[in-house]
């Protein structure tokens, strides 16, 4: 609607949310252009045959929600009988088609991106799994996300900020982060999930082209996260992508609209900025 009624706004355009939105999609796009996700088969109706080329265990989610809406813990299954009760009880409750992707074990992390011409990759977040207990998977479901991590008395123990990996494995995620933005088409900031299993093949799970953004820091945000800990307040984070989106527009001048920004932004990210 903003689009056609010619409205500036931030972040991406509808094409970007529309394919993000849709898992399968995002996979089918990203796969085109060599970047890894987990073998999936998207599942429409009751009535259907699993792809014997599927190996379990086997994770399903609704095809087109986020904020890990619909992704359970029973989600995570080991044979086709719990298979297809999860399959069918999701179909009815989400009224949409489901993805059953292969569970890929091992570490997962959540980037963000932020700006454009160059974007910017912000400092890796990972989730720390080892402070899980033990009946709840490795997986970034509703009750890990919603009901677990809230109720930590430190909710900084949910996960590293820098994550804790080689300079070589940063410098190839983050270039398979900065594709997958760019192949969406993605403006002013995203969030992208990954796993990474125990021999450092990275798969992306999803795209969110509409991060969450909540301000308290006692309720874990991921791109507030990584943000703080690149020097930005979440009011300098705010201000930093409304200027992406005013210079994409050109509604101001490029020194105008740094010189109102500057009480905002890190001096590092400034001095980058200067030098590109």
């Amino acid at each position: 609607m903003l689009e056609m009624l010619k409205i500036p706004f931030t972040h991406s355009g509808s094409l970007a949310h529309t394919i993000s939105l849709d898992k399968a999609l995002t996979k089918i796009l990203i796969q085109h252009h060599g970047i890894l996700t987990p073998k999936y088969q998207l599942i429409r109706t009751h009535r259907y045959t699993l792809n014997p080329g599927l190996r379990f265990p086997l994770i399903i989610k609704p095809n087109s929600e986020g904020s890990s809406m619909g992704i359970f813990n029973d989600n995570l299954v080991y044979d086709k009988i719990k298979l297809y009760e999860r399959v069918n009880w999701l179909l009815i409750k989400f009224k949409q088609p489901v993805i059953v992707e292969e569970y890929i074990d091992g570490r997962e992390f959540t980037i963000s991106v932020l700006g454009n011409n160059p974007p910017r990759v912000l400092p890796i977040v990972e989730q720390n799994f080892s402070v899980f207990p033990n009946d709840i998977p490795h997986i970034a479901s509703y009750e890990a996300k919603w009901i677990f991590e809230d109720n930590l008395p430190n909710p900084k123990d949910a996960y590293f900020c820098p994550a804790q990996i080689s300079s070589s494995f940063k410098s190839k995620i983050e270039a398979i982060c900065l594709r997958i933005y760019e192949i969406l088409n993605c403006k002013d900031v995203c969030r992208i999930d990954f796993r990474v299993d125990k021999n450092e093949n990275i798969y992306c799970l999803e795209v969110n082209t509409l991060p969450g953004m909540i301000p308290n820091p006692d309720i874990i945000s991921y791109l507030p996260v990584a943000a703080h800990e690149a020097g930005f307040s979440f009011e300098g984070l705010v201000n930093t992508i409304l200027n992406e989106a005013i210079k994409r527009y050109n509604i101001l001048s490029n020194k105008k609209t740094v010189s109102k920004m500057n009480n905002y932004w890190p001096q590092s990210f400034l001095f980058a900025k200067k030098n590109h």
